[in-house]
This record gives C-alpha cells, structure tokens and sequence, in this order.
C-alpha cells in the first residue's frame, strides 16, 4: 500500500513504516497509562520513564540507525518503550490494587475487535476486483471496512458496557437538570 500510495522511491522504507505502526499502537496505551499513573500520585514515575527515554533512545537510534538505517531508528523505538509501558503497567497495578487477570481480560474485547477488523480488510484485499482499484482508493476503502467491523463489533461485544454507562450519564443530566 506504501508503494502504491508514495511510489517506488519508499521500498526501502516500508519495513521501518511496518515497525512504526507497532509503535504507534503502543502509544496511545501508553499515554493511557502515563495519566492513570499521575492521577494515582505518581508523577515522579512518569518524569522518571520520560528521563530514562531521553537517555536511551538517543543511544538506540545512534547505534540502530548507524547499521540499520531507517529500520534501526523505527526498531530503536522497538525495547525501550515497551519495557517503560511494562513498568508503568505494573505500577498503576500495583497503586490500584487490580489484577493482572483483570488486566488482561478487559482486553479482550477490543482484541476481537482488532481480529474481526483486520480479517475484514485482509478478505477485501485477496478479491480479484479490490485489486484493480487505484491505492487511495483501496486505502479509504479498507479504513471504511475497518473500521466499521471494529466498532459494529465493540458495539455487540460491550453492549451491557455501553447501556450502564448510558443509564449512569442520563441518570446524571436528569438530576443536574433539575438541580435549584
């Protein structure tokens, strides 16, 4: 999809994109757990995981990029990020008291979700007819299809999540609407 989007001049670069795109997963969970950690009173954790990537990414994207190129500065980004996320994790965990079950299990419903999601978009792809269109379009395409098979599944899946919050939200306007 690259290629056909930025032409042949990114071949060397579709590899590193690949590795990035498993970084940019992390991320959000990652800022995730950095705001969990702070409003449970660890900031000092969180400046400290910010130092500790200041002092090893630079080293890591010297040492990876110098023999890997664009490759070794998206996997630079590869070990240190997870280990900080782990140690982030393990903390919020441990202040809050929840179990790492737990943890795991609240995951698994977004997980079908990327499964489905990603199914949906390989089937469309290995149709003799999606092949023939021109890459933006696949690309918008397979965003659209994506993206509506993970949230018709997440729907489905969270269905008892989703009406308790609704009954919590509206429980709540109701009492503020009639506050004095």
């Amino acid at each position: 999809l690259t290629l056909g989007l930025l032409g042949e001049k990114w071949r060397p670069y579709t590899m590193a994109l690949r590795i990035l795109c498993v970084n940019a997963a992390l991320l959000p969970m990652a800022a995730a757990l950095d705001q969990a950690a702070v409003a449970l009173g660890q900031a000092r954790s969180v400046a400290w995981n910010g130092v500790i990537l200041l002092l090893v990414l630079p080293l890591g994207f010297f040492v990876l990029g110098r023999s890997f190129g664009a490759t070794g500065l998206a996997l630079a980004w590869l070990v240190p990020v997870p280990i900080v996320m782990g140690r982030l994790l393990l903390l919020v965990r441990h202040t809050t008291g929840t179990p790492l079950r737990a943890w795991v299990a609240s995951l698994w419903r977004p997980s079908v979700g990327i499964a489905l999601m990603g199914a949906s978009v390989l089937a469309l792809r290995l149709t003799d007819s999606f092949a023939a269109l021109s890459p933006l379009i696949r690309l918008a395409i397979c965003a659209i299809v994506g993206g509506s098979v993970y949230l018709t599944a997440i729907t489905l899946l969270a269905a008892d999540d989703i009406n308790w919050l609704r009954g919590r939200l509206g429980s709540r306007i109701r009492s503020t609407s009639h506050a004095p």
